[in-house]
């Protein structure tokens, strides 16, 4: 939850420094939107290539998720990469 908040007032660094310290507390897989705010933080900083996994992760966890989807598919396209179709 931090971490969201710091994101918002556009503290990317702060906001990856909360979701990380979270992500390493959290047994099992962690909510999609906890990655999300991983993504956002990374993306803040300019580090797309390493939000990738994280948002990767957050559509594997939540699959129905249009949001992390369409989400991930910008990533991939601003990367150079296709998007990949979900089967």
């Amino acid at each position: 939850m931090l971490g969201a908040a710091a994101n918002v007032l556009h503290d990317y660094a702060a906001g990856e420094r909360h979701a990380r310290a979270a992500l390493a507390r959290w047994l099992g897989d962690p909510p999609a939107s906890l990655l999300n705010n991983l993504c956002i933080a990374l993306d803040g900083q300019g580090r797309l290539a390493e939000a990738l996994p994280a948002l990767t992760r957050a559509v594997q966890i939540t699959p129905n998720s249009r949001d992390y989807r369409a989400n991930l598919a910008l990533h991939l396209l601003a990367a150079g990469q296709p998007a990949r179709r979900r089967t």
